[in-house]
C-alpha cells in the first residue's frame, strides 16, 4: 500500500552565504500561513520571582495547553522571547521563568520544586483559559535540566510531555522518579562544544519513560551548532549577543507547538512537526536531522471489515476498546505498526489504511474592497445581479459546509444559519431528535465530538460568505444566495491541526441524513489517489451515499498550480458523479497563478483572487484560494435549486458547465474551457421546469 504523504503547509528553505544571512523572520517557518492568534505578554510574580506569561487569545473555546520553559546561562532572557510569542500566536500559553541572581545556585532541587510551584499557581491563576491536563516543560541548557528534574520531583503538576534543549545535568533519583507515560524528547546540536553528547547519551538511557527520543540537530549550511548559537556569529549578525535569532530560527518553537498539538490530538508523542522529515520530503540540505526512537509511535488508522458480522465484542478484542465506528464496515483506532501488522492479518479484515489529513484550501490576504467577482468593468464576473433578478435564494435550500465552522452570531450569516427545530425546541443535552447528536441546534463539531458548531479557525466562515452571505440588509456583503440555509459542520481539531477522513465522512453523512442538498468542500489532499491507496476509498463511498440522496458535492479543485488531470487532489478528482470541482480565475480573468487546473477533472472556474467575504471577527477580510471559487458554485446551484427542487446532481452539473463562458485564458484548463456566467445558470433552471 502506498501512503500518501501528509499535508502541511510547507515553505521551502534557502541556503544562505556568509554575505547574505538574514535574521530570520516567521515567514522563514513551516505554518506561518496558518491563522495567528492575538495574545498577551505580561510579567507575574509567583514565589518572589519574576514570571513572563503569554496568553493565547483562543477562538475555538477551547482552553490552551500550557507550556512552562526554563532558560539557560548561555543566552539572555531575550534570546527566548521570539519563540514564545510565536508559541503563544500558534494558541498555546507559555510561562518563561526569569531566574533573578542566585537562581543557579546548584541548589537544583529547590529549583525544581520552585518550578513546579510557579507553575501550579499559574495554572490556579489562569484556569480559565489554561488546561492543567496538558503541561509540558521545556528548557535549554540548565533550564533543560531543572525542567528535567521538576518533572520528577514530588510536587510536579501533572506534567504530560518534556522537550528538552541540551539538558546540562540531571538528578538520577529524580528521573527515575518520572512518570513512564510521559513523553521525553531531547534535542542536541550536533557539535556543541558546551553539552557533550555523552552526557546527554546518558540522561537519555536513564529515562525510564516508554516513549523517548534523540534528536541530533545540524540546523545551518556549512555551519555546526553550538549550544544554539552558530560559529563565529559575530560575522552572521555583525556582532554582539542576538540569541534571539539564533534560537527562533532553529524552529524550536516548531517543535513546542507540535507537542502542544499531540496533547490535544490525544497526547501521542509523533514527528510530524520535526524538521528533519521536512528537509527530506523538500530536498532542502538546510536543515538535517536524526531521530533516535525506542518505541512505536501509534498512528491514527481506519479498519475496513470484509462484512458486518463482527461482535462488537470480537471487534474490541481486535482493535481494542478505543475503537470508534465510523460508517458501515470502518471503524478508526490509534494503532502502533506492530499492531498495524497484526490487524492486517486478520481475515476479518479488508484493509486498514491511514485517516489521512485535510487542510483547507485558502490563501488569505488583504487587498482592495470592491466585490469584483459578482461584477466589475472588464467583465469577467459572475453577472450575478442579473440572476438575482431572475431568483435571490431561498431557505427551503441546505448547504452542509463541511469545513471549521460557521460564525454563528456574525450579523451577515446568522439569519441564514440552518437551526434543528427538535433540538432548538428541545431539552438541552438530549438528542430530541434521535439522530446519534445531542444539541447539534446549528450543526455538530466532528473533531471534538461537540455540539458546538462555532468557527475555530475562520475559514469555515469565509466559504460561508461566499454562499450565503445575506442580501440586501445594508450591512457588510452579499452571498451568491441572498437566502440560504447553511448547515454548520466542523472537522477541523483546533486552530493549526487538520481534519482527518474519519471527521469528514462523519460531517457529510450527518449533512445528507439532515435534508442537505448541497455540500460545499473547500479542503483536500494533494497527490491522493483511490486505485494507489485504497484508504480514500471510505470518502468515495460517502460521497456515493450522498450521490444517492440526491445530494451535489462542490470540491474546490486545490491551489497546488498543479493538474489534476495527472496528479489527484482528493476529493475533488474522485470520480463520484456528483462531484463539481471548481478551479479560481482571477478578476483580470486570467488563471489564477496557484489554482489547479485539469481538462477533463475540473469542470468550471469561478473568482478566486481577492475575494472581500465575512471573517471570524465579526467583519469583513480578503482571501484568495479555490476554497472561495467553490462557494460561489455552491450558492450558485443554490439559486438554482430554489427554482427547480427536482434537479438532480447530475442535472446541476450539466446545467452549470453549460453557463460557461468561453474564455481564451482558460480554455483549456477546464471541461467547460470558461467561467461561470450566473445569469444563464438561473435561466436553464427556469427553462428545466417546462420540461
Amino acid at each position: 500500500m502506498l501512503h500518501a504523504t501528509l499535508l502541511c503547509l510547507i515553505l521551502s528553505f534557502q541556503a544562505f552565504s556568509m554575505e547574505n544571512f538574514p535574521k530570520p523572520q516567521d515567514d522563514a517557518h513551516p505554518g506561518s500561513e496558518t491563522t495567528l492568534l492575538d495574545f498577551e505578554r505580561f510579567e507575574e510574580r509567583f514565589l518572589g520571582r519574576t514570571s513572563v506569561a503569554y496568553l493565547p487569545k483562543r477562538t475555538d473555546g477551547q482552553k490552551a495547553p500550557l507550556l512552562v520553559f526554563g532558560h539557560g546561562q548561555a543566552l539572555g532572557e531575550d534570546a527566548y522571547d521570539a519563540t514564545l510569542k510565536h508559541l503563544s500566536q500558534k494558541g498555546v500559553a507559555a510561562l518563561f521563568v526569569k531566574y533573578d541572581s542566585g537562581f543557579f545556585d546548584q541548589d537544583w532541587r529547590r529549583m525544581a520544586s520552585d518550578f513546579n510551584q510557579i507553575t501550579r499557581d499559574f495554572l490556579e491563576k489562569y484556569q480559565d483559559r489554561v488546561d492543567k491536563g496538558m503541561i509540558i516543560y521545556s528548557g535549554h541548557s540548565k533550564g533543560g535540566y531543572v525542567a528535567l528534574m521538576a518533572a520528577g520531583a514530588p510536587n510536579n503538576p501533572g506534567v504530560r510531555k518534556s522537550i528538552l534543549f541540551a539538558p546540562a545535568g540531571f538528578d538520577r533519583e529524580y528521573i527515575e522518579a518520572l512518570d513512564p507515560n510521559m513523553v521525553v524528547s531531547i534535542v542536541w546540536g550536533g557539535e556543541d562544544t558546551i553539552i557533550k553528547k555523552a552526557d546527554q547519551d546518558q540522561i537519555y538511557n536513564l529515562l525510564p519513560v516508554e516513549k523517548k527520543q534523540f534528536i541530533t540537530v545540524k540546523s545551518y549550511p556549512d555551519r555546526e551548532a553550538d549550544h544554539y548559537f552558530i560559529q563565529n556569529k559575530k560575522a552572521v549578525f555583525g556582532g554582539g549577543q542576538d540569541g534571539v535569532s539564533v534560537f527562533h530560527y532553529h524552529g524550536v518553537w516548531k517543535w513546542l507547538v507540535g507537542s502542544a498539538w499531540d496533547l490535544e490530538e490525544g497526547g501521542f508523542a509523533t514527528s510530524q512537526y520535526v524538521y528533519g522529515d521536512k528537509a527530506i520530503e523538500t530536498g532542502s540540505s538546510s536543515f538535517l536531522h536524526e531521530v533516535r526512537r525506542s518505541w512505536s509511535v501509534p498512528q491514527d488508522m481506519l479498519v475496513k471489515f470484509k462484512m458486518d458480522s463482527l461482535s462488537q465484542r470480537q471487534i474490541q478484542e481486535l482493535l481494542g476498546d478505543k475503537s470508534q465506528k465510523i460508517t458501515g464496515l470502518w471503524h478508526q483506532v490509534w494503532l502502533t505498526p506492530e499492531l498495524q501488522r497484526s490487524v492486517s492479518q486478520n481475515p476479518q479484515v479488508a484493509l486498514i489504511t491511514p485517516n489521512h489529513k485535510l487542510k483547507p484550501l485558502l490563501l488569505p490576504n488583504d487587498f482592495s474592497t470592491n466585490l469584483w467577482h459578482f461584477q466589475n468593468e472588464l467583465g469577467f464576473d459572475l453577472n450575478a445581479p442579473a440572476a438575482w433578478a431572475i431568483e435571490t435564494g431561498s431557505q427551503d435550500v441546505v448547504v452542509g459546509v463541511v469545513d471549521s465552522g460557521i460564525h454563528l452570531r456574525h450579523s451577515d450569516l446568522a439569519d441564514n444559519i440552518w437551526e434543528n427545530q427538535a433540538e432548538l425546541e428541545g431539552q438541552t443535552g438530549v438528542d430530541d431528535d434521535n439522530n446519534g447528536y445531542v444539541d447539534d441546534i446549528h450543526g455538530y463539531n466532528f473533531a471534538s465530538n461537540q455540539s458546538n458548531g462555532a468557527d475555530n479557525r475562520g475559514h469555515g466562515t469565509m466559504v460561508s460568505g461566499a454562499i450565503g452571505a445575506i442580501g440586501n440588509n445594508n450591512s457588510g456583503i452579499v452571498g451568491m444566495a441572498w437566502s440560504v440555509h447553511m448547515m454548520s459542520l466542523n472537522m477541523f481539531p483546533n486552530l493549526w491541526g487538520n481534519a482527518t477522513l474519519a471527521s469528514a465522512v462523519k460531517a457529510i453523512d450527518y449533512a445528507v441524513n439532515n435534508g442537505a442538498r448541497i455540500i460545499n468542500a473547500s479542503w483536500g489532499q494533494s497527490g491522493g489517489d483511490v486505485e494507489k491507496d485504497p484508504g480514500f476509498e471510505i470518502l468515495f463511498e460517502t460521497i456515493e451515499r450522498a450521490n444517492k440522496k440526491g445530494v451535489l458535492f462542490v470540491a474546490a479543485a486545490g491551489n497546488d498550480g498543479g493538474n489534476n488531470d495527472i496528479k489527484h487532489m482528493i476529493p475533488a478528482t474522485l470520480g463520484n458523479s456528483n462531484i463539481l470541482s471548481v478551479g479560481a480565475y482571477g478578476h483580470k480573468g486570467v488563471n489564477w497563478s496557484k489554482s489547479n487546473h485539469g481538462a477533463q477533472s475540473v469542470h468550471v472556474f469561478a473568482p478566486g483572487e481577492e475575494i472581500l467575504t465575512t471573517s471570524q471577527d465579526g467583519g469583513t477580510r480578503r482571501a484568495s484560494g479555490t476554497s472561495l471559487s467553490a462557494p460561489f458554485v455552491s450558492g450558485l446551484a443554490a439559486l438554482m435549486l430554489s427554482i427547480n427542487s427536482e434537479l438532480t446532481p447530475q442535472e446541476l452539473i450539466a446545467l452549470i458547465e453549460s453557463s460557461c463562458r468561453p474564455h481564451t485564458e482558460l480554455s483549456s484548463l477546464s471541461r467547460c474551457g470558461g467561467f461561470l456566467d450566473a445569469e444563464i445558470a438561473v435561466k436553464q433552471a427556469v427553462e428545466s421546469l417546462e420540461h
